[in-house]
Formats: C-alpha cells, sequence, structure tokens
C-alpha cells in the first residue's frame, strides 16, 4: 500500500483481502454513493471495484470502505456487552460538542501515554459509532532482509450509542472498560448500567425466537438431582422443534422444556443472533438487533 498527499494505492492483493467479506451488492451500492456507473456482468468483487475506481482511493473513500468492512466484521460479527443510560443530556450534545468533551475526559483519565485518538460516525439506523484508539506496549517487528521496525499496537474500543437509552461496549480490557464508562458518565451526566443476561432472558428469547441453532444449559447437581454431566448443549438447523419431534417420534423425554428443569440456560444462538451470560450479544441485521434488545428494555 502506497500514500501520497491526495490518494492511497492498493495492490490487488490488499483490496481483494479488503472485499473478501463485503458483498456484491455493498460495492456496488458504495461505487454509486460515489458516483461512480456500475456494469456487474458477474464480475468478481475486486474486477468491479477496479473497472470502476481503479486501485487509487482518496482518503475519503478509503475511510468509506473501511467503514464499510467495519460494519460487517465488527459490527455484525463480534461479542458486544449491553449498558443502559438516561440519554437526556446525550441528546442534547452535538457530535462535534460530544468528540471534544470525550477527548478532554479521556486525556485526564485514561492516557498515561501522549497519543490516542477519537472517531465518531453516524450509522445508518441513527447511532452513533464511538471508536477510541489508546497507543499499546511498543515491540519489535522482523521484515524483509533482515530489517527490524518498531511498532505501537493499538487498544480499540467501540462503543454505539443509541438515542433510546441503550449502549453496546466492545474491545479494550475489563479495567479500560471501567475507566471508559467513567468517562461517559462525567460527560453524559448519567449511570451507565451493564445489563446481565438472566437464563429466564434466555429462554423468553428461545420462545419468541425462530430457528434457534444452538443451546446449552449447565447442570448444576443441586438442581437436576445428578452428577457426572456439567453441560449439555444441542445443535442443528431448528433444535427446539427438533427435540420435539425427537419426543414424540421416540418417546425420549428430551425437550426443551424438559431440559430447563435440568439447569440454567448459559447461551442460545438463533440464525441472526447470539446471547449469553456473560453479558455478550451479536447481531448480524437490524430486525433482529430491534427484537434482541427488547430483552433489555
Amino acid at each position: 500500500m502506497t500514500e501520497d498527499t491526495d490518494k492511497i494505492e492498493l495492490d490487488d492483493f490488499i483490496l481483494k483481502d479488503f472485499l473478501r467479506p463485503l458483498t456484491v451488492q455493498s460495492v456496488e451500492d458504495l461505487l454509486k454513493h460515489w458516483g461512480y456507473q456500475v456494469n456487474n456482468s458477474k464480475k468478481s468483487k475486486l474486477n468491479l471495484f477496479k473497472d470502476a475506481i481503479g486501485a487509487s482511493l482518496t482518503k475519503e473513500q478509503f475511510h468509506d470502505l473501511w467503514l464499510l468492512r467495519e460494519k460487517i466484521t465488527v459490527i455484525k460479527n463480534r461479542n458486544w456487552k449491553v449498558l443502559k443510560f438516561d440519554p437526556k443530556k446525550f441528546k442534547e450534545l452535538s457530535n462535534e460538542d460530544l468528540k471534544s468533551q470525550l477527548q478532554k475526559e479521556i486525556a485526564n483519565r485514561i492516557i498515561e501515554k501522549d497519543r490516542f485518538s477519537l472517531l465518531i460516525q453516524v450509522l445508518d439506523e441513527g447511532e452513533l459509532y464511538v471508536i477510541v484508539d489508546l497507543e499499546g506496549n511498543p515491540r519489535i517487528v522482523e521484515e524483509f532482509d533482515h530489517d527490524f521496525k518498531i511498532i505501537y499496537p493499538i487498544q480499540r474500543i467501540r462503543l454505539i450509542l443509541e438515542k433510546n437509552g441503550i449502549a453496546r461496549l466492545n474491545g479494550g480490557s475489563p479495567q479500560l472498560h471501567s475507566q471508559y464508562i467513567e468517562v461517559l458518565e462525567n460527560v453524559l451526566e448519567t449511570t451507565f448500567t451493564p445489563q446481565q443476561i438472566f437464563s429466564y432472558v434466555l429462554r423468553d428469547f428461545v420462545y419468541k425466537t425462530s430457528p434457534i441453532k444452538k443451546i446449552s444449559l449447565v447442570c448444576p447437581r443441586e438442581m437436576g438431582g445428578f452428577s457426572g454431566v456439567e453441560r449439555i448443549t444441542v445443535e442443528g438447523p431448528d433444535v427446539v422443534r427438533g427435540m420435539d419431534d425427537l419426543r414424540s417420534r421416540q418417546e425420549i423425554l428430551f425437550n426443551f422444556d424438559g431440559l430447563s428443569k435440568l439447569g440454567a440456560w448459559v447461551k442460545v444462538h438463533s440464525q441472526s443472533a447470539k446471547l449469553d451470560v456473560n453479558g455478550n450479544i451479536q447481531v448480524s441485521d437490524v430486525k433482529t438487533k430491534k427484537h434482541v434488545l427488547k430483552f433489555f428494555e
């Protein structure tokens, strides 16, 4: 990858890797957003992109491409902690004021080193996507021809804020999470409360969501009355219906309600969501996000 003051030049290998998680439709939509004509005669994403724009991007275009990739590889495919807060002050602040106040608080409360960066981006549904990069400890990387370079890795904390008082947090250590939450509470003059996902919430999610692809429960002896089994996991295209069929056809007392008597549900996967009792959620589309977040209201 080469860069001048106006353009970033990407070779085919880097560009192909950057486009890999994107859909053809999302690449087409991005090119059209930039004002390019798109003629897709079943081209690969790489050829589609290069035929329209080449391999040279402005920094603004590269940022758009990065954000599109971020939405797919991170926002949809990573675990997020859910927090609730009073959004009154959040609704009053402009994005510029929020960024300015966050920068001051981060510099005062978190930073032991000189360098950090803060990015605020508005997502498709109007949520604010806040990314804080903190400079990590230096390390040495060996390069070609026995050359060496000192690099400074980043610790990245991602936050999604919604005007309904729901926040999602990803990245960084538990200590950084605690410090960052203090920053947010001071700036937005509210309390951020981490949301637990209790076993009964997972059970409710299963009853209101179909199909369920995977469920796991732990089996404490005090609850199930037996020992030797610590965890039961059932996995398949539609496990709730499948267990009911198994019970009805084979007369085996093995279904969701029956297993619920043996222990506590700890993890549930549906077609487009994952939840666990550690407070992690993962959602892959807007409809699913709205469905899942209703369980925190």
